[in-house]
């Protein structure tokens, strides 16, 4: 036996023979019922009231054995077997210290003390058991009585006289409230508010056409009900319900503080709350699947994705104090969980009891403990077994025929990698370093937690150093051996979600912060509503708490849990709750208007199987959700806030709602549902753009969109100047504007039509005889200024090309007219052409591009394309004809991406050049280009292919440029352009202009710039050009005034 194994062996011999006697595992009944006779009530009689959760003199707490171990200013308490050596008899002897400070103790109650610890002070449930009297007292009966914690009343609708308010059980209850206060309620909206309020309160949007005339011309009794169940069946309704939801859950996109990196698979969780308020999913199913659907059905990938609930986190990259950072997380998880499904805000008691309400410290971590399981999960695949099954069937053949050349290429990369792993480790605290190095098996499961959130910041230097393999010759073999791995496809992963899983069947202990000494706390409910001990079985692979907690949230007996959500139902409806303060049921929040109504509701809806659908049909067709916003004098004057819901209220739309709206009016808005986050230039509904923390969309920014940085059961509505600045000279609505007058000149030939086709687009109804006058009268006086500007418009630069009977338009930086424009709104789809015949005379000096068309402003994060030349220092060579795209891979991620031709231009020689984006049904894009020199006549016609990662997202809202990009001077062309062709489809070669053999029916743009007077107004070519970047010619400004007028009226932007 060696020096090391003998010191092991010493030591655990020691660490037996100073074992105290009588722990918590073998203490008789005796001894067990010793201490809850007597030595219980005496400690909570004589010692708590300094020396409890309440109170800590000498930081000394006396209500657990291992707070009597750990001691306090002055050393441990007791030494359990020895009393003659234990601080506290010496205490109460009045030996030293004198405790307690009142008088000393009688000599029997002194006795008692000694001879418990002479036993070895038993403690019954082991070291770190909490004596639970002393929470009991302070949860006192008035506690418990408070409205919010008592059971649901047992209450039936109250009969009504007027047959009116007695058809609906919600108008019941609400006209009993009125007739008390006195209240005349108004009467019913008429068709045309009824119709937009329950569009936009059922599915955010403004009603079809399709909608309103099938509405408004149905005369029957059931109309309105016909109406609400077509809404409600709808798939949009899904998308309205959740944006409440994604509000309550902090749902975000990026990560938050300074890099706010982007999440890529979040949106899987925001399709499944979408889908499972459009499934009516019942409640209780629905909190399940969020809080364990990993413990509940771990097959199910559906529930797999809706445990994304747990993973809304901030989160910091490059954290190396990990223990803060978890802690940080957890306190983020126990914080949304009681905002989002008890509606109390227990922030306050992570630090203390809570000042206001009965929430003890201890409850806050007794809620946290059902959590401190918890494991992120990036790597489970959001797919059915038998998709999983295929594809590691498939991934095991292609490792099979892989496995040598990936065995050579871990050889290469092996250095690199372990500099990474080493130098990434070396950056974390010690202790940390420890845990990571430890085989997985061999780590604590707080261990296992922390090593691998730090291991994240490993794994992003390791992809950071692939392929730094070292010298000239090991990079070509690397090279090569990648080229040979390539001819091997691998299989396509599978989808995956973020997700979340338990460290394993045992739990890492939780402690209050910074009172650790006090012991483990074990997962328990709140002591105001459950103080009886929660019995929790884990599985094989995980703890099983986060299971018991959705069941006790979700149960009949949870009163609290179950008036929430009847509430936020309410106030998704009325936009105000019962409750006005849904995250707060607590004394600082209000209390209902309606307590008989909420209860009602609250049993109601577990009656009818939680459906929100059910709940939510109810309330719309009450008939105090139809009425009027009118306001009287008289009724003011008793109830002006409205509490007994006499009127409905006018409000403004939502962030949302705005944007939406004005996407429908102006005939554009892409009603496409589900699938990968999009931009906010893209035309799709608000809630598919991606959420990103620091960076919102200034539109939705500015009217009141959440931070998501932590829950929202509100929204705050606030009336700014920024607000009417967006309005009125924002790139949004103004393009908006652009789009619906371009659709409403397209609706009729009159005037007076589309004036009417403005008006149902934005108003959904017909303009008066006065509007319509008014409106006529605008657009002429705006015809007349915007043709007066028109007459000074500078006229265009025409010139001969070299060597060709053919003009062209000479545009250059310093010219007066260095740019045109026109509109081609949805102009770049799955695959495009633009054509040119272009004479190139310079090039930048620097590394610039000389654009010849581009629908672009040239930022590196903003969607678009740009097709053009490189200058003298581009890293792709002078001359070389490229295009530059902005989109969305197949991680959706937004990058940036040149493509090179390899073509290139010689200066002051004429050239046709086509540059195509086409998409293939697989989803795989690529670049054409085609060239020719048209200065000789038998010269070949040039061409290139070249794949590119850019497969989505290039559409954008501006502009068609010719010879520039949208919003800047630089990257000018410096030339002749002679003619532009603009297809919305991938041509074959034969449909080229330079072939000219083949049909073309797409064309949406063809401009030849032949016209000796080098007038803009003579050009033919299928859409309108205007000088400069902006593409709105004069006589579509007068209509895009009056449109621009419309979408900043109060009757848009307000639901009566």
């Amino acid at each position: 036996m060696n020096a090391r194994t003998l010191l092991v062996a010493f030591f655990c011999c020691l660490t037996l023979a100073v074992q105290t006697p009588a722990q918590a595992d073998d203490i008789s009944k005796e001894q067990a019922a010793f201490f809850e006779h007597d030595i219980r009530p005496l400690l909570i009689k004589r010692c708590f009231e300094c020396h409890s959760d309440e109170s800590e003199k000498g930081s000394l707490r006396l209500d657990s054995r291992g707070a009597l171990l750990a001691g306090g200013d002055s050393g441990a308490a007791i030494e359990p077997g020895k009393p003659e050596e234990s601080l506290l008899i010496e205490a109460i002897h009045y030996e030293s210290f004198e405790m307690p400070p009142a008088g000393k103790l009688p000599d029997a109650e002194i006795a008692l003390l000694t001879k418990w610890i002479q036993m070895g002070a038993p403690w019954p449930g082991g070291d770190d058991a909490l004596i639970r009297h002393n929470a009991k007292d302070k949860i006192t009966d008035e506690d418990r009585h408070y409205w919010a914690f008592q059971p649901l009343a047992k209450v039936n609708p109250p009969e009504q006289e007027e047959a009116r308010w007695n058809d609906n059980p919600i108008d019941r209850f609400i006209r009993q409230q009125q007739i008390a206060a006195g209240v005349t309620p108004n009467a019913k909206a008429d068709k045309l508010v009824l119709l937009r309020r329950v569009c936009f309160d059922l599915t955010g949007l403004p009603p079809t056409p399709e909608q309103t005339e099938r509405f408004m011309q149905d005369p029957t009794p059931q109309a309105y009900e016909k109406l609400v169940d077509s809404l409600i069946d709808s798939p949009q309704f899904g998308e309205r319900m959740a944006t409440h939801w994604l509000d309550l859950v902090r749902y975000g996109e990026s990560d938050g503080y300074r890099q706010d990196a982007y999440r890529p698979h979040a949106w899987r969780y925001r399709d499944y709350v979408i889908d499972s308020f459009n499934q009516d999913k019942p409640y209780d199913q629905f909190v399940l699947e969020q809080l364990a659907g990993d413990e509940v059905a771990p097959d199910n990938p559906d529930a797999i994705v809706a445990t994304g609930f747990l993973r809304h986190w901030i989160y910091e990259y490059n954290q190396r104090d990990v223990r803060t950072q978890w802690q940080i997380i957890l306190n983020d998880i126990t914080d949304t969980t009681s905002d989002v499904f008890l509606g109390v805000g227990m922030g306050c008691a992570k630090c203390h009891d809570h000042k206001f309400d009965p929430l003890l410290q201890r409850d806050y971590f007794q809620l946290q403990a059902f959590f401190s399981p918890l494991m992120p999960r990036d790597d489970r695949p959001a797919a059915s077994s038998q998709e999983v099954a295929e594809y590691q069937a498939a991934l095991a053949k292609w490792e099979a025929e892989t496995s040598e050349i990936r065995t050579k290429i871990d050889e290469l990369e092996k250095a690199p990698i372990a500099g990474a792993i080493k130098k990434q480790t070396e950056m974390f605290p010690e202790d940390i370093q420890e845990m990571m190095n430890k085989p997985v098996d061999q780590r604590a499961p707080f261990e296992h937690q922390l090593a691998e959130m730090a291991y994240e910041q490993v794994e992003m230097e390791i992809s950071r150093r692939r392929g730094n393999v070292g010298d000239d010759k090991k990079k070509a073999e690397y090279k090569k051996l990648q080229a040979e791995l390539a001819k091997h496809p691998k299989p396509k992963s599978l989808p995956t979600a973020y997700s979340v899983s338990d460290v394993g069947p045992q739990a890492p202990p939780t402690y209050i912060t910074g009172k650790e000494r006090l012991g483990e706390i074990s997962p328990d409910f709140l002591t105001v509503l459950d103080a009886s001990p929660v019995s929790i079985e884990p599985s094989s692979s995980s703890t099983g708490r986060r299971s018991e907690l959705a069941r006790w949230i979700t149960s009949e007996d949870n009163a609290l849990a179950s008036r929430v959500i009847a509430n936020r139902l309410w106030q998704w409806c009325f936009h105000r709750g019962l409750v006005a303060t849904p995250n707060d049921f607590g004394n600082l929040g209000t209390p209902p208007s309606h307590p008989e109504l909420l209860d009602w509701m609250s049993q109601e809806f577990m009656d009818q199987g939680r459906s929100m659908k059910s709940m939510i049909r109810l309330l719309v067709t009450s008939e105090t959700y139809q009425l009027a916003t009118t306001r009287t004098a008289a009724a003011d004057k008793l109830d002006l806030d409205n509490r007994t819901y006499w009127r409905s209220q006018v409000r403004r739309m939502s962030a949302e709602q705005v944007r939406d709206a004005m996407l429908a009016a102006a005939g554009k808005l892409d009603r496409t549902t589900g699938g990968p986050s999009v931009s906010g230039t893209t035309p799709r509904r608000s809630v598919y753009l991606k959420v990103i923390r620091n960076t919102r969309e200034p539109l939705l920014d500015a009217f009141d969109f959440p931070e998501r940085f932590s829950s929202s059961a509100t929204r705050n509505t606030t009336t700014t100047p920024t607000q009417s600045l967006l309005l009125i000279n924002g790139a949004f609505p103004l393009q908006q504007a652009e789009r619906m007058a371009s659709t409403i000149r397209k609706a009729g030939k009159t005037n007076e039509d589309r004036i009417r086709a403005a008006y149902l687009s934005a108003f959904s109804r017909n303009p008066t005889t006065a509007e319509l006058e008014g409106a006529l009268n605008f657009i002429q006086q705006q015809l007349t200024i915007t043709r007066e500007h028109a007459a000074e418009e500078k006229p265009l630069a025409i010139a001969k090309l070299k060597k060709l009977d053919k003009s062209g338009v000479h545009l250059k930086p310093d010219a007066e007219v260095s740019q045109l424009s026109a509109s081609l709104q949805d102009f770049t789809g799955a695959s495009f052409t633009v054509e040119s015949i272009v004479q190139l005379d310079s090039i930048y000096s620097d590394a610039s591009v000389r654009t010849i068309a581009s629908q672009w402003n040239g930022g590196n994060t903003q969607p678009g394309w740009n097709f053009g030349v490189t200058s003298e220092k581009s890293r792709y060579t002078p001359r070389n004809l490229i295009m530059q795209l902005v989109g969305a891979n197949s991680l959706d991620q937004t990058v940036y991406e040149v493509i090179p031709s390899g073509i290139h231009f010689e200066l002051g020689r004429p050239y046709y050049a086509c540059v195509q984006y086409v998409r293939d049904d697989s989803g795989a894009a690529e670049v054409h280009f085609f060239v020719q020199d048209l200065t000789e006549a038998t010269a070949p016609l040039q061409t290139a292919v070249v794949k590119t990662e850019i497969i989505a997202g290039l559409r954008n809202d501006y502009p068609f440029v010719i010879g520039g990009r949208t919003g800047t001077k630089s990257c000018s062309f410096d030339g002749l352009v002679a003619e532009v062709r603009a297809v919305p489809s991938a041509l074959t070669p034969d449909q080229l202009l330079i072939q000219q053999t083949g049909e073309v029916n797409e064309v949406v743009g063809h401009w030849k710039f032949a016209q000796p007077t080098g007038s803009l107004a003579s050009l033919e070519g299928g859409v309108d050009l205007t000088s400069g970047d902006s593409a709105i010619n004069s006589d579509t400004a007068a209509w895009v005034d009056f449109c621009h007028i419309l979408l900043n009226s109060n009757e848009f932007l307000y639901v009566p």
